[in-house]
């Protein structure tokens, strides 16, 4: 009989648990309140953390664990124990965190990461979206609990490889004696054998199984292609290693309307290309759009616009991400249409308009021709080249953005 259940209680084993479900119960518990796990409620996860390390501290020490059943923890303080640095235990037990937390060591002992592409679209990336997704992944065996067995000291060091899972095969040449590491055809790698009577029924000693995944992305309001989102310690499990993490990397979608698909985003700013008629150009301009809300927008200009002209609606451009009341702008560059022919009518109404008197052409004046559409094929193909050879992009070169003035 125990003096007292403390320890017992908060791995959640009993107090004739055994070595083996002390080990598996502290794994578990440490994995699910380890503070880098719990970012929204740390306080409480260093708590239990420490907590869950302190007990496991005693439990996993057999003269500890005597002391602490005869005499309590009143017992263990008399007899000088103080619980040490709960990172420190956890580095030991999982061999190094890569970072995590305080613990040092040899390497983090967790699967691998997995990546997974996301594709959103921009208007995703500007409203902000919850997407749910199932992913197949391996998790331990709730039947045998990851050890491969039905019962336990089922699984036993695999002899004929000494437990490492490879052997080293040796063959002569001649003069030369080569060594080479094979991996253990009895165990199959893995180091250790389980009788064929005492395997697993469900995972058949494979220790996993294959499960689906269902999560919640929260996609937030001006995140970029490229940004990476993480569920810590959701990737593929395996016994006695912490599960790597699953990450979403967010990669360009293709709109559903053909409206958005216009916008381009440069920063925290959008660009669009509108073309009006010439008369809007002189004139003055109003027109709607569907912004990435998928709302309609009344927009309107007042003077005339040059082709070629950039204007700006400042604050109606992305989301800034993480500052929720912040925006980009957005420009609006324009193209200009222009009428083929002009009635006498027509240019003498604009030449009185603008008060200009029509000049006749003088003698001899030789007269402009317009380019056949094979023509200015060609001559836009030459133009592009020349380019091309004197006005080579630099990706990696970073210039100031273009900047709303703001009114």
């Amino acid at each position: 009989m125990v003096k007292e259940t403390v320890f017992y209680d908060r791995l959640g084993v009993k107090p004739d648990a055994t070595e083996s479900e002390i080990k598996k119960a502290f794994y578990k518990l440490a994995q699910k309140w380890h503070p880098d796990k719990n970012p929204d409620k740390k306080t409480e996860a260093e708590e239990k953390f420490k907590e869950i390390n302190e007990a496991y501290e005693v439990l996993s020490d057999k003269n500890k664990r005597e002391t602490y059943d005869r005499y309590g923890k009143e017992g263990l303080s008399e007899s000088g124990f103080h619980s040490g640095d709960p990172f420190d235990i956890f580095s030991q037990f999982f061999g190094g965190m890569g970072g995590m937390g305080r613990g040092g060591g040899g390497g983090p002992r967790r699967t691998q990461d997995k990546k997974i592409a996301l594709l959103v679209t921009l208007s995703d990336l500007y409203q902000g979206k919850k997407e749910k997704v199932e992913i197949p992944r391996n998790i331990l065996c709730p039947k045998c609990k990851g050890t491969g067995s039905k019962r336990e000291g089922a699984v036993t060091k695999c002899h004929s490889c000494d437990g490492n899972g490879f052997k080293v095969e040796v063959s002569v040449h001649g003069n030369m004696r080569l060594q080479r590491q094979v991996g253990c055809n009895v165990c199959q790698t893995k180091g250790e054998v389980i009788p064929p009577g005492d395997q697993c029924d469900r995972c058949k000693s494979q220790k996993v199984i294959r499960d689906t995944k269902s999560l919640e992305i929260d996609i937030e309001k001006g995140m970029k292609w490229g940004e990476a989102i993480s569920f810590y310690g959701e990737s593929d499990e395996a016994p006695d290693t912490m599960a790597g993490d699953l990450i979403f990397v967010l990669k360009p979608k293709e709109e559903d309307e053909p409206e958005l698909a216009l916008f381009q985003r440069k920063g925290d700013d959008l660009y669009l290309e509108k073309t009006i008629s010439f008369v809007d150009a002189l004139t003055g301009t109003s027109f709607a759009i569907k912004n990435l809300r998928r709302k309609e927008m009344n927009i309107t200009y007042p003077d005339p616009i040059n082709p070629g002209d950039t204007l700006c609606l400042p604050k109606h451009g992305m989301p800034v991400h993480g500052k929720v009341k912040t925006k980009g702008d957005l420009f609006i560059q324009f193209n200009v249409t222009f009428p083929t022919k002009l009635t006498e009518a027509q240019k003498n109404t604009i030449m009185k308009a603008f008060h200009k008197t029509p000049q006749p052409p003088k003698a001899g004046a030789r007269s402009l021709q317009k380019l056949k559409p094979k023509q200015q094929q060609q001559q836009q193909q030459q133009q592009h080249k020349n380019e091309n050879r004197f006005n080579q992009d630099d990706d990696d070169e970073h210039t100031p953005g273009v900047q709303c003035a703001q009114q």
